[in-house]
């Protein structure tokens, strides 16, 4: 084989293994991000807890519409058989209606995870166990994302459960 061609050759296959390389890394990332969970449990360190005043304001940040027409909102929270009503303003997340049902004697706790958001360890002092977690569904169904993206909606049901 000619020098240039060689050169040339070698070059190409170079080239298709960046690309093999690339594929195999966004795929391995789309499954971690099809089962958050599982890729919390596969990660051996831990992420450190935040102090609330140290979490990212988009966290607290009402979401939505942020004018002075903003209508107030009802939502429930239903957890080991307790209802918490809550009403708030509308464009709001899970994580802010959590925190202003506060105030009626609901708790939780988490952490704070850079790709993945907050996620609930405890709620009312019951914590997850192996193999068990806390998950929220919304009206019936099993929420497709974290309590920091879900708008809350008027009359909307949020269930936590163990699973």
């Amino acid at each position: 084989m000619k020098p240039n061609k060689k050169r040339n050759f070698i070059t190409i296959l170079i080239l298709i293994i960046l690309v093999f390389c690339v594929y195999l890394l966004f795929s391995y990332n789309k499954q971690k991000l099809k089962n958050p969970i599982l890729s919390q449990i596969e990660s051996k360190t831990e992420t450190p807890q935040i102090e609330e005043k140290d979490k990212p304001e988009s966290l607290f940040k009402k979401e939505g519409p942020t004018n002075e027409n903003t209508k107030n909102i009802s939502t429930t929270i239903n957890v080991l058989d307790k209802n918490y009503s809550v009403k708030t303003e509308e464009g709001v997340n899970v994580y802010n209606v959590m925190k202003s049902a506060e105030n009626d004697g609901f708790s939780f706790q988490g952490k704070e995870y850079p790709t993945l958001g907050f996620f609930v360890e405890g709620i009312n002092g019951v914590k997850g166990e192996p193999g068990k977690y806390w998950i929220y569904y919304v009206n019936g169904e099993k929420a497709q994302v974290g309590i920091s993206k879900y708008i809350v909606k008027d009359g909307d049901i949020i269930n936590w459960k163990q699973e």
